[in-house]
């Protein structure tokens, strides 16, 4: 029976100490793993993204400054606005410790385009870490973007559209056909009646989708004069102008559409009294003192679908001059 006794009790302390051996093996290779994965670290440069139809393609150069080797398993872009993004899980890529490597791959996200701007990516490890591509570039273009988001989440009750306040201005005439003063223009806050002028504002595309924007001629810059007893209207179509001010759309039929990318601005000019796919016609201020509204009606495609949108925009005040 003693002996019955002591073999038992050697069993049991030999499988005890078995598995506390076995036990310790398992906390050491786990706080291995854990130091090895907190020890992975890669700079990154040169970080650039080009979108196309369905696609992206990241180009990067980066550096494994860490003490251990990092196998990368798959690289993950997401569009920094609209959520869509898309993986490559087949990189099985080795970086030595100390290794540059330079990475030009193509990540296929669904319903992207060329307009598309505004990236952030990451590598997926083997050891489970997350590295994003650490350019401050990026990260500043995220925010950006983020930004134009939470802009077009405030402005979805009036459209796609943002505008610049502070760039609202008026041009007086050098010539039938050219602006004076071009770009600059004054403020258009004030503007004297019975004069031939053109106004400006610019505009920013703030597509949650991340489309292109394109105005056609039949938008114009709108109000209505109430000085009488029957108001009536006045209005400003716009025109395509040149970097020297010459308005380049004044015959009838040559109106070039205006394209503004996704998370872009561009400065657009409201010269004619007529849409001038009928032809260009200066438009006079009213006679009579008086403020006034200002609505801007925009007209064209949002992506490939018809766009309209009626932004309400400042008061003009018409002074004698």
């Amino acid at each position: 029976m003693v002996v019955i006794i002591l073999f038992i009790s050697f069993n049991v302390f030999t499988f005890t100490l078995f598995k506390n051996t076995q036990f310790r093996e398992a906390v050491n290779e786990i706080n291995e793993t854990d130091i090895e994965q907190g020890s992975e670290r890669i700079t990154f440069s040169d970080v650039n993204y080009t979108a196309g139809e369905g696609q992206v393609d990241v180009v990067a150069q980066f550096r494994n400054d860490g003490p251990v080797s990092i196998e990368l398993i798959t690289l993950w872009v997401a569009h920094a606005v609209t959520g869509k993004y898309g993986c490559a899980s087949d990189l099985n890529i080795d970086l030595p410790v100390g290794a540059d490597m330079y990475l030009e791959r193509t990540v296929e996200i669904e319903g992207l385009n060329s307009s598309f701007q505004g990236f952030v990516a990451w590598f997926v490890t083997a050891r489970g870490n997350r590295i994003p591509l650490e350019d401050r570039l990026i990260y500043a273009e995220y925010a950006k973007y983020s930004f134009y988001a939470e802009y077009a989440d405030l402005a979805k009750g009036i459209g796609y559209m943002g505008m610049d306040f502070d760039s609202f201005r008026y041009y007086r005439y050098e010539n039938p056909t050219k602006l004076l003063n071009y770009p600059d223009g004054i403020s258009g806050s004030n503007v004297p009646t019975q004069t031939e002028a053109a106004f400006a504002i610019n505009l920013t595309n703030y597509d949650p989708k991340g489309r292109n924007i394109t105005i056609d001629s039949h938008s114009l810059w709108w109000s209505i004069i109430p000085t009488s007893d029957v108001p009536h209207n006045i209005w400003w179509y716009i025109v395509n102008v040149e970097p020297d001010g010459t308005i380049g759309s004044t015959s009838p039929g040559t109106f070039s559409n205006i394209t503004i990318p996704y998370g872009e601005s561009e400065l657009l000019i409201f010269a004619s009294a007529d849409d001038v796919e009928a032809g260009f016609l200066q438009q006079k201020t009213p006679k009579d003192t008086c403020t006034v509204p200002v609505f801007l009606l925009l007209h064209g495609t949002v992506g490939d679908k018809p766009y309209s949108q009626t932004l309400p925009f400042v008061a003009v005040y018409f002074f004698g001059s």
